[in-house]
């Protein structure tokens, strides 16, 4: 299995694009007054994937583990989302560097197989996974943390800072660390 660089959705929904972050600029941009789709609007897409339309609270990396408010506001991941219990778990999974505050985009909520997220650490397959308790956003395998239920490596990772490919088969959630 390799990263998935091209996603796409599966749904009859026109319009989505689940690689690019939409920025809204009534003033420059006046013919274009909102959003293409709603806030929470959850898509299909390829590969297994299931995705829901945000909008970025403060930039957001691509790639990076985010938390999802009831409002839809999107942020990168901290230990203190996890701890509130009260934030949906994706991944910015995008083709550019990041997503400006203010701009929306398509968070991943699932992937069968090759969705990437920045980590730190090394893993064979199959490893299981914590949040990085120092970089938000970042997965570690090292046993300290938060434990991510639901999402695992699916390639080595042999690098100690690098994009590593996983598989999300539910929703994430999170339980401290053992």
């Amino acid at each position: 299995m390799t990263i998935r660089t091209s996603w796409f959705t599966m749904d009859n929904k026109i319009g989505v694009d689940l690689n690019h972050p939409e920025a809204v600029a009534v003033t420059t941009a006046p013919e274009i007054p909102g959003t293409s789709h709603n806030l929470g609007d959850v898509v299909q897409g390829n590969d297994g994937s299931r995705w829901m339309f945000v909008k970025a609270s403060a930039t957001v990396s691509a790639n990076n583990m985010i938390a999802i408010a009831a409002t839809n506001a999107a942020e990168s991941l901290t230990t203190t989302h996890l701890a509130s219990g009260i934030y949906t778990v994706g991944i910015s999974q995008m083709a550019v560097t990041a997503a400006a505050t203010g701009e929306y985009f398509w968070a991943i909520l699932e992937a069968r197989n090759g969705a990437a997220v920045n980590a730190y650490g090394t893993c064979a397959p199959g490893t299981q996974l914590y949040l990085h308790s120092s970089q938000a956003g970042a997965i570690t395998t090292t046993a300290t943390g938060y434990v991510l239920q639901g999402i695992y490596a699916m390639s080595t990772l042999s690098a100690t800072t690098t994009t590593l490919e996983v598989a999300m088969y539910t929703e994430v959630q999170a339980t401290t660390s053992v």
